[in-house]
């Protein structure tokens, strides 16, 4: 059985995060007049451990914080990382599309986006922001293989 190619919300789910990473690399090279907007970006938008211990701890984080999880799946480190979470993006999320439908896709891919933050944040210690998609990616092969199990 042939799958057909990814739908449009596969698709423009891709095209937001190609957006997002051309943005900071136009600011990045100074291309656009708006300051470090990559810097904004991930202080806004990644996740960062820090604030995770914080609110496990009972400590008051940024309001944003608490969406971090999220979003932090839309932004990436570079265009290498980029060009590699893309192609997964579109071959596992086409697939699963097929199988589940576009609106069960997104909400597998923001349930394992913020399950991958989470994971993150109780494994690591890290003094970086957490970017990218891979979260979810690993989400989406965890469903990918189950339905090779049935």
């Amino acid at each position: 059985m042939k799958c057909p190619g990814p739908p449009v919300i596969v698709w423009a789910m891709a095209a937001a995060f190609v957006l997002i990473e051309l943005a900071f690399q136009a600011s990045d090279t100074g291309a656009l007049p708006m300051g470090n907007l990559r810097l904004d970006g991930y202080l806004h938008f990644a996740f960062f451990d820090i604030y995770f211990q914080a609110a496990l701890l009972g400590e008051p984080i940024p309001d944003l914080a608490w969406i971090t999880p999220l979003t932090s799946a839309v932004l990436h480190g570079g265009l290498v990382h980029l060009v590699m979470n893309v192609v997964m993006f579109l071959a596992l999320g086409g697939y699963l599309a097929y199988l589940l439908g576009p609106v069960r896709v997104l909400v597998l891919f923001a349930v394992t986006a913020v399950a991958g933050a989470l994971v993150f944040g109780v494994i690591a210690d890290a003094q970086g922001p957490l970017v990218g998609a891979s979260g979810a990616l690993f989400g989406f092969i965890g469903c990918t293989k189950r339905w090779e199990w049935t």
